[in-house]
């Protein structure tokens, strides 16, 4: 039996996590959070559309991935997976985002000028499960 092996290495402090996929669930990557993928996996680069695209904090674009094997995704910081049962819902800054398979819509965050200034013009993205959501707990704006 031939074994392969592959190292990762990241530069700056953050996780690198594998995401198995059985090919029933297509997960979306936020921007800088795909790192590499096993062969089956196919990742596509799609639009979410005007809306989510200027609020969302991830560009008019994200990777959408889908198949059979592994998903490689990294951060900055230390990356952490909430699962979402179904009706489920789930806040998230949207400037913490590495990816998720569940359905979200673009709010604006409660709280005063200070919390919106540090919320990244304070939106946020509403999740409703069922569905998994890995965020990021440290993001580069914050470390200065």
């Amino acid at each position: 039996m031939k074994y392969n092996l592959i190292s990762f290495f990241f530069l700056s402090r953050g996780d690198i996590v594998p995401i198995r996929l059985d090919g029933s669930i297509q997960w979306n990557v936020g921007k800088g959070g795909f790192l590499a993928m096993t062969d089956g996996v196919v990742k596509e680069t799609k639009s979410q559309g005007l809306g989510k695209g200027m609020f969302s904090g991830e560009g008019f674009f994200v990777s959408r991935v889908s198949g059979v094997g592994i998903l490689f995704v990294t951060s900055l910081g230390a990356i952490i997976q909430r699962s979402l049962k179904e009706g489920e819902q789930w806040i998230v800054d949207n400037g913490h985002l590495v990816a998720w398979n569940c359905s979200y819509t673009i709010e604006r965050s409660g709280g005063g000028l200070i919390s919106g200034a540090h919320a990244g013009e304070g939106l946020v993205c509403r999740f409703t499960g069922p569905g998994t959501i890995f965020i990021q707990v440290s993001i580069f704006y914050s470390w200065f």
